[in-house]
C-alpha cells in the first residue's frame, strides 16, 4: 500500500532545441525498488488542450525517462506521472518547448475618433502573425486563450486599428503576442493601459512628432514639385522660342547657289543669288 501512494522523486524535463525533443526524467521512490513497478504519464498540451497518455513497461529501475518528439515552438505542457495502481500519488510539472519571442516596442493610443491604434516592431516581416488583445480587465501574463470579454484581432504586420468598446467606463488594457502557423503563442508583450477620457493627450509625444515630421515632409515635396513644374514649363517656352528663331535664320545653300530663309519659304519671296567673281560688282 505504501508503494501505491508514493509519488515519484526528482521529476524534471530536458528540452533539446535542435532535435525538438522533450525528455521527461524522474526517480523511483525507494519503496518502489522492492517490487517491479510500471508508471503512467499523462501529458496535456495546454494551448489546444490535447491529451496523451503513456504507460511504461514493468521495471525495477531506480531512474526512468520518456522522450516526446516534434515539440512545436511555443508549445506548453502539463506533465503528470504516477505509479499505475489505483490511488497512487501524482507528481506534475509545467513544461515549455522553445519559446517564441514576444513583440517589442509596442505602442498603443486612443485616436480622437475613439479608435485604438496599436503598433509594434514586426521585423522580420511575414515570419509570424500577431494577435492584438484589448481587455477591460488586466490581462494575465500566462494567458493562453482569450476570455469572452476580451476583444482580439489578428494582424500580419504593424500597425493595426481597432474599434474601442462602447460601454467602457474604466481603463482599457492592450497587449500583443506573436502566433505561429500552428496556433501557438508567444508570451504577451508589455501591456499598455489606456483611458477613454482625454484620448488626445494619451497619444505619445514621439508619435505626435512623427505626424508633424510626415506633414513637413509632405509640404516640402509639394513645394519642390511646384518648383520643378515651373522650371519645366519655362524650359519648354525657351525651347519653342529657339526653334522659331532657328527656323527664320537665313542660311546659304551651296548646291542651289542661294540663301534660304526657313524650310517652308513662300514662293513669292525672290531668292537671294550668290555673287560670282566673273560678274562685275555695280554700286549704285
Amino acid at each position: 500500500m505504501v508503494i501505491a501512494v508514493a509519488p515519484v522523486k526528482n521529476l524534471h524535463v530536458e528540452y533539446d532545441e535542435e532535435k525538438r525533443q522533450m525528455k521527461i526524467l524522474w526517480d523511483a521512490h525507494c519503496n518502489a525498488l522492492r517490487t517491479p513497478t510500471t508508471y503512467t504519464l499523462d501529458v496535456t498540451e495546454l494551448t489546444h488542450n490535447r491529451k496523451s497518455q503513456y504507460e511504461l513497461a514493468l521495471s525495477r529501475q531506480s531512474s526512468y525517462s520518456h522522450v516526446i518528439n516534434d515539440v512545436p515552438v511555443g508549445g506548453r505542457y502539463n506533465v503528470c506521472i504516477h505509479v499505475t495502481v489505483p490511488g497512487a500519488a501524482v507528481q506534475c510539472r509545467s513544461v515549455r518547448g522553445r519559446g517564441l519571442a514576444a513583440p517589442s516596442e509596442v505602442l498603443a493610443w486612443l485616436s480622437p475618433n475613439g479608435h485604438i491604434m496599436v503598433s509594434w516592431d514586426d521585423r522580420p516581416l511575414h515570419q509570424h502573425e500577431y494577435e492584438v488583445i484589448v481587455s477591460k480587465k488586466e490581462i494575465p501574463e500566462d494567458l493562453l486563450q482569450p476570455t469572452e470579454d476580451m476583444k482580439t484581432m489578428k494582424a500580419e504586420m504593424s500597425p493595426c486599428l481597432l474599434t474601442a468598446p462602447d460601454d467602457v467606463t474604466g481603463p482599457l488594457y492592450v497587449g500583443v503576442r506573436a502566433v505561429t502557423s500552428d496556433g501557438y503563442y508567444s508570451d504577451l508583450s508589455e501591456v499598455h493601459t489606456l483611458t477613454m477620457e482625454g484620448s488626445e493627450t494619451d497619444e505619445p509625444s514621439a508619435l505626435r512628432a512623427m505626424w508633424w515630421g510626415w506633414g513637413g515632409a509632405l509640404l516640402v515635396c509639394i513645394v519642390l514639385g511646384g518648383a520643378l513644374l515651373h522650371v519645366a514649363l519655362r524650359h519648354r517656352r525657351l525651347a519653342r522660342s529657339f526653334l522659331r528663331f532657328t527656323a527664320h535664320t537665313p542660311r546659304y545653300d551651296s548646291r542651289r547657289g542661294q540663301a534660304i530663309i526657313g524650310e517652308n519659304d513662300d514662293d513669292d519671296v525672290p531668292p537671294i543669288h550668290g555673287f560670282s567673281d566673273d560678274e562685275p560688282l555695280v554700286i549704285a
